[in-house]
Protein backbone atom coordinates (compact mmCIF):
# COMPACT_ATOMS: atom_id res chain seq x y z
CA UNK A 1 0.00 0.00 0.00
CA UNK A 2 1.27 3.45 -0.86
CA UNK A 3 1.51 5.45 2.39
CA UNK A 4 -0.85 8.39 2.74
CA UNK A 5 2.03 10.68 3.67
CA UNK A 6 3.61 9.92 0.28
CA UNK A 7 0.33 10.61 -1.52
CA UNK A 8 0.11 13.94 0.32
CA UNK A 9 3.43 15.00 -1.25
CA UNK A 10 2.53 13.86 -4.76
CA UNK A 11 -0.62 12.29 -6.20
CA UNK A 12 0.96 9.28 -7.82
CA UNK A 13 -0.47 5.87 -8.68
CA UNK A 14 -2.09 3.85 -5.90
CA UNK A 15 -0.07 0.73 -6.67
CA UNK A 16 3.24 0.95 -4.74
CA UNK A 17 5.34 -0.50 -7.58
CA UNK A 18 3.85 1.94 -10.12
CA UNK A 19 4.29 4.74 -7.58
CA UNK A 20 8.00 3.95 -7.20
CA UNK A 21 8.50 3.66 -10.97
CA UNK A 22 6.87 7.06 -11.45
CA UNK A 23 8.93 8.55 -8.66
CA UNK A 24 12.18 7.22 -10.16
CA UNK A 25 11.20 8.66 -13.55
CA UNK A 26 10.63 12.05 -11.97
CA UNK A 27 13.89 11.86 -9.99
CA UNK A 28 15.82 11.13 -13.19
CA UNK A 29 13.94 13.95 -14.90
CA UNK A 30 14.85 16.34 -12.08
CA UNK A 31 18.52 15.45 -12.46
CA UNK A 32 18.35 16.09 -16.22
CA UNK A 33 16.45 19.36 -15.72
CA UNK A 34 19.00 20.51 -13.13
CA UNK A 35 21.86 19.95 -15.56
CA UNK A 36 20.03 21.85 -18.30
CA UNK A 37 19.18 24.66 -15.90
CA UNK A 38 22.77 25.03 -14.73
CA UNK A 39 23.93 25.27 -18.35
CA UNK A 40 21.23 27.87 -19.08
CA UNK A 41 19.38 25.72 -21.59
CA UNK A 42 16.32 24.58 -19.61
CA UNK A 43 13.74 26.37 -21.76
CA UNK A 44 15.65 26.04 -25.03
CA UNK A 45 14.79 22.37 -25.55
CA UNK A 46 11.37 20.68 -25.32
CA UNK A 47 10.32 19.70 -21.80
CA UNK A 48 8.11 16.83 -20.69
CA UNK A 49 6.17 18.11 -17.69
CA UNK A 50 5.51 14.50 -16.64
CA UNK A 51 9.10 14.69 -15.30
CA UNK A 52 7.91 17.00 -12.50
CA UNK A 53 6.06 16.16 -9.31
CA UNK A 54 3.80 19.19 -9.71
CA UNK A 55 3.51 20.30 -13.36
CA UNK A 56 0.89 22.98 -12.60
CA UNK A 57 3.33 24.56 -10.14
CA UNK A 58 6.01 24.65 -12.84
CA UNK A 59 3.58 26.34 -15.26
CA UNK A 60 2.76 28.87 -12.55
CA UNK A 61 6.48 29.58 -12.06
CA UNK A 62 6.72 30.29 -15.80
CA UNK A 63 3.72 32.59 -15.39
CA UNK A 64 5.43 34.40 -12.52
CA UNK A 65 8.65 34.86 -14.53
CA UNK A 66 6.65 36.14 -17.49
CA UNK A 67 4.82 38.64 -15.27
CA UNK A 68 8.19 39.95 -14.11
CA UNK A 69 9.38 40.27 -17.73
CA UNK A 70 6.26 42.27 -18.66
CA UNK A 71 6.16 44.18 -15.36
CA UNK A 72 2.52 43.30 -14.72
CA UNK A 73 0.36 41.23 -12.40
CA UNK A 74 0.14 37.49 -13.01
CA UNK A 75 -3.65 37.58 -13.33
CA UNK A 76 -3.31 39.83 -16.38
CA UNK A 77 -1.72 36.93 -18.32
CA UNK A 78 -3.38 34.11 -20.26
CA UNK A 79 -1.85 30.86 -21.44
CA UNK A 80 -1.51 30.71 -25.22
CA UNK A 81 -0.53 27.60 -27.16
CA UNK A 82 0.73 27.04 -30.68
CA UNK A 83 1.13 23.67 -32.40
CA UNK A 84 2.90 25.11 -35.46
CA UNK A 85 6.65 25.09 -36.02
CA UNK A 86 6.70 28.90 -35.85
CA UNK A 87 5.63 28.79 -32.22
CA UNK A 88 4.89 32.07 -30.51
CA UNK A 89 7.52 34.57 -31.71
CA UNK A 90 6.23 37.43 -29.53
CA UNK A 91 6.50 35.45 -26.27
CA UNK A 92 8.95 36.72 -23.66
CA UNK A 93 9.21 33.31 -21.93
CA UNK A 94 8.47 30.33 -24.18
CA UNK A 95 8.07 26.70 -23.15
CA UNK A 96 8.24 23.89 -25.70
CA UNK A 97 6.02 21.17 -24.23
CA UNK A 98 6.47 17.57 -25.34
CA UNK A 99 5.44 14.09 -24.26
CA UNK A 100 1.67 14.56 -24.02
CA UNK A 101 -0.86 11.95 -25.09
CA UNK A 102 -4.23 12.77 -26.68
CA UNK A 103 -7.33 10.79 -25.79
CA UNK A 104 -10.54 10.94 -27.81
CA UNK A 105 -9.13 11.97 -31.20
CA UNK A 106 -5.97 12.10 -33.27
CA UNK A 107 -3.97 15.25 -33.95
CA UNK A 108 -1.09 15.79 -36.37
CA UNK A 109 -0.27 19.34 -35.28
CA UNK A 110 -2.61 21.06 -37.70
CA UNK A 111 -5.76 18.92 -37.99
CA UNK A 112 -7.83 17.30 -35.27
CA UNK A 113 -9.32 14.07 -36.57
CA UNK A 114 -12.04 11.80 -35.21
CA UNK A 115 -10.97 8.36 -34.11
CA UNK A 116 -12.22 5.45 -36.17
CA UNK A 117 -13.28 2.06 -34.84
CA UNK A 118 -9.72 0.74 -35.23
CA UNK A 119 -7.88 3.84 -33.93
CA UNK A 120 -6.02 3.63 -30.64
CA UNK A 121 -7.92 5.44 -27.90
CA UNK A 122 -4.75 7.27 -26.85
CA UNK A 123 -2.18 8.62 -29.30
CA UNK A 124 0.96 10.73 -29.01
CA UNK A 125 0.34 14.46 -29.32
CA UNK A 126 2.93 16.57 -31.16
CA UNK A 127 5.04 19.05 -29.24
CA UNK A 128 3.57 22.49 -28.77
CA UNK A 129 4.79 25.91 -27.71
CA UNK A 130 3.11 27.59 -24.77
CA UNK A 131 3.58 31.02 -23.28
CA UNK A 132 1.86 33.33 -20.87
CA UNK A 133 0.89 36.53 -22.68
CA UNK A 134 -0.96 39.70 -21.67
CA UNK A 135 -4.72 39.40 -22.23
CA UNK A 136 -4.77 42.44 -24.50
CA UNK A 137 -1.95 41.02 -26.65
CA UNK A 138 -3.56 37.63 -26.97
CA UNK A 139 -3.73 36.96 -30.63
CA UNK A 140 -5.18 33.98 -32.33
CA UNK A 141 -2.35 31.93 -33.75
CA UNK A 142 -4.83 29.88 -35.75
CA UNK A 143 -6.75 30.63 -38.92
CA UNK A 144 -9.53 28.29 -37.81
CA UNK A 145 -11.60 27.57 -34.73
CA UNK A 146 -10.06 26.07 -31.62
CA UNK A 147 -11.33 23.84 -28.86
CA UNK A 148 -9.97 24.20 -25.35
CA UNK A 149 -8.73 20.79 -24.19
CA UNK A 150 -7.90 20.04 -20.55
CA UNK A 151 -4.46 18.65 -19.72
CA UNK A 152 -4.62 16.00 -16.99
CA UNK A 153 -1.72 14.62 -14.98
CA UNK A 154 -2.77 11.03 -15.79
CA UNK A 155 -5.42 8.98 -17.56
CA UNK A 156 -7.49 8.85 -14.35
CA UNK A 157 -8.34 12.50 -15.11
CA UNK A 158 -8.27 13.48 -11.46
CA UNK A 159 -5.78 16.35 -11.55
CA UNK A 160 -6.08 19.12 -14.13
CA UNK A 161 -2.75 20.71 -14.99
CA UNK A 162 -3.94 23.28 -17.52
CA UNK A 163 -5.91 23.69 -20.74
CA UNK A 164 -4.54 24.10 -24.25
CA UNK A 165 -6.20 25.28 -27.46
CA UNK A 166 -6.20 22.81 -30.36
CA UNK A 167 -7.27 23.91 -33.86
CA UNK A 168 -10.32 22.03 -35.10
CA UNK A 169 -13.21 22.07 -37.51
CA UNK A 170 -16.79 23.03 -36.69
CA UNK A 171 -19.06 22.17 -34.99
CA UNK A 172 -17.08 22.59 -31.79
CA UNK A 173 -19.48 20.59 -29.63
CA UNK A 174 -18.51 17.39 -31.47
CA UNK A 175 -15.02 17.60 -29.97
CA UNK A 176 -16.35 18.17 -26.47
CA UNK A 177 -18.65 15.17 -26.87
CA UNK A 178 -15.66 13.05 -27.95
CA UNK A 179 -14.22 13.54 -24.46
CA UNK A 180 -10.95 15.06 -25.64
CA UNK A 181 -8.17 15.23 -23.08
CA UNK A 182 -4.43 15.67 -23.12
CA UNK A 183 -2.58 13.43 -20.66
CA UNK A 184 0.90 13.86 -19.24
CA UNK A 185 1.15 10.13 -18.56
CA UNK A 186 -1.10 7.53 -20.20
Amino acid sequence: ETPGTWQALWEGPEDPLDYLRSLVRRALGAVAWTGRSESGSLLKDPLDLADTLHPATFLNAIRQQTAREYGMAMDELVLVSSWSRGGLPDAKVLLKWTGMQLEGASFDGSHLMHNTHDSPSISAAPSCSVAWMPKEQRQSVYQQDVVQVPVYASNERETVVSSLDIPCSKPLHQWTQAGLALLLTP
